[in-house]
């Protein structure tokens, strides 16, 4: 692995949390999970299906690590829209006021003049 794919594989882990927390209070609160999911599917759709012969084995093998980072970044992004959306009802939730108290009770004696 390259230094820029190392770079690239930890701004695809740690970044959409961030961005997930940091859009917790917004509209945008989906986009990060979202995006994951688009990815998932963007990744899905490259496996290679034109390959035969010979070709063919190194083709599934190629295929099956297509296959299995697609399914990572379907259940991450499962995940973190999961998350993302208790943290965005739990951002907007307000908070319940106190419950009214009752007075302090004090005591009038009578005092005989």
């Amino acid at each position: 692995m390259t230094g820029m794919e190392s770079v690239l594989l930890l701004i695809v882990i740690f970044a959409p949390p961030i961005v997930g927390y940091i859009l917790r209070k917004t509209r945008l609160w989906w986009l990060p999970g979202a995006a994951l999911l688009v990815g998932a599917f963007v990744c899905f759709a490259g496996l290679d299906t034109t390959s035969h012969g010979e070709d063919a084995a190194l083709a599934g093998l190629g295929n099956f690590g297509v296959l299995v980072a697609s399914g990572v970044l379907l259940i991450y992004g499962v995940m973190l829209l999961w998350i993302t959306s208790g943290a965005h009802e739990r951002a907007l939730r307000r908070p319940t006021p106190p419950p009214p108290s009752l007075p302090v009770a004090t005591v009038v004696t009578m005092s005989k003049r």
